[in-house]
């Protein structure tokens, strides 16, 4: 599952050796991970009540929301300059952007916090000091999630792994603690942002530790301001696409009923599974991208959906049965959802790597302008095929949607062309 890109020859096999090892560090860490957090949800269904554990999907859901406000679409942004600059000449500008980043999160967990106190009185009232903790959550992530980017744009993908995974621990710990009678619901909620600070700490240590000059941040007004105009694109593409990905529930449980929700989620729950044993894979190869300018290689790209198709597809496909009766038996009614969505995984590979394409090209805006005639497609889809075909209708249109967006990258982008495009410049240089 290779996407090589036409790069300088000499660098060619350590290129290769640095991706496939990443690439081994990522994949390895996300399954741990996702692993992890489903025996985690596990307990917390066991050790809280119905209500608690709506309280506690809802306060994940509001934290989602802010992290992506923290963001700013920076993290990205990031890579793919600290990539083409390498350490010494983006100081400055990895700087500016925690320093950025540090006061978007603290606004947004102002914001988060004041949006649940209006909303959601019913949770605040007897569960305010425990949420106005484990809204804290977004800032000390937020920082962890800078730190990374600078290790994941030096291509040291086993700095960032071993901190998401030391999260994920710590969330588990909490949660069998709370199975075992040891914790209430509230002590629950209010160990969060601990396991953001044990994130945060692995990458952080190893950055001021081996940063030559000492541990002063430097923010520079030119920098920061070219940051915000290039993230502002990306901040864009991620909140649409979140609203991509998540819509078909809200419209199911609408439109359908709330069983028939829950079917579709535990289909989708396999497929994110499957998902995430190549996004690795696109995490490695992104600073490769970034650095070398290159163009994709289309025998490349068949390759790697091919050996997706292979590998994750088909497997899914005939075990589809078998792997929803895990769940309960009446799960298997969703079989027919879970092979709909199995045939999109190759897709997704796909576009996910044109999607990289375009932002280490510096094309984020024009991934935007995809990205958001694309979101009204899917509502469209949706809202014609879930009334004719329910659960089964919510995955044709994930089918559909993605095959439409292929096409679409393929057109705007032109990947395959002789040569490599320009470079463009170091900021505010998305065409």
């Amino acid at each position: 599952m290779s996407a090589a890109m036409d790069g300088c020859p000499k660098n060619g096999t350590s290129d290769v050796r640095r991706t496939l090892g990443n690439t081994m560090w990522l994949t390895a860490s996300s399954l741990a991970t996702k692993a992890l957090a489903y025996v985690q949800f596990l307990l917390v269904v066991r050790a809280f009540s119905d209500v608690q554990v709506g309280i506690y999907a809802v306060c994940l859901t509001g934290v989602v929301f802010a992290e992506l406000v923290a963001n700013l679409g920076l993290d990205r942004v990031v890579v793919r300059e600290v990539a083409r600059l390498g350490t010494p000449d983006s100081r400055e500008l990895f700087d500016s952007s925690l320093l950025l980043k540090t006061a978007a999160s603290m606004g947004a967990y102002l914001l988060c916090l004041g949006a649940f106190w209006l909303l959601y009185p019913e949770i605040v009232t007897p569960h305010g000091p425990a949420l106005t903790a484990f809204l804290a959550y977004v800032p000390v992530c937020a920082l962890a999630r800078s730190f990374e980017s600078h290790f994941t744009a030096l291509e040291r993908m086993a700095v960032p792994a071993l901190g998401q995974f030391a999260e994920r621990v710590t969330m588990l710990a909490a949660a069998l603690a709370a199975w075992l009678g040891l914790c209430g619901f509230d002590a629950f909620l209010a160990v969060f942002p601990l396991a953001a600070v044990v994130r945060a700490a692995i990458p952080a240590f190893l950055f001021f530790t081996g940063r030559d000059g000492g541990g002063t941040l430097r923010i520079s007004r030119s920098h920061a301001t070219g940051l915000l105009s290039d993230s502002s694109w990306m901040f864009g593409v991620e909140i649409v696409a979140v609203a991509y990905f998540r819509v078909d529930i809200f419209m199911l449980s609408k439109m359908v009923d709330l069983r028939a929700t829950g079917l579709y989620q535990a289909a989708y729950k396999v497929f994110d599974f499957f998902i995430a044993l190549f996004t690795g894979y696109l995490t490695a190869i992104f600073p490769v991208m970034a650095r070398d300018k290159a163009h994709l290689r289309p025998s490349m790209l068949l390759l790697g959906a091919g050996a997706v198709c292979l590998l994750f597809t088909v497997p899914g496909i005939a075990l589809r049965r078998e792997i929803l009766a895990l769940f309960k038996p009446e799960y298997v009614e969703a079989a027919p959802v879970l092979a709909c969505l199995m045939l999109t995984l190759p897709l997704i590979y796909i576009n996910s790597l044109l999607a990289n394409f375009a932002v280490a090209m510096s094309r984020v805006r024009m991934l935007f302008f995809v990205a958001v005639p694309m979101l009204a497609v899917n509502v469209s889809l949706n809202m014609g095929l879930i009334p004719r075909y329910g659960i089964l209708g919510a995955a044709l249109a994930t089918l559909c949607g993605e095959i439409l967006l292929g096409c679409v990258l393929l057109l705007a982008l032109k990947p395959f062309r002789g040569k490599s495009p320009q470079a463009p410049e170091v900021l505010n240089g998305t065409v």
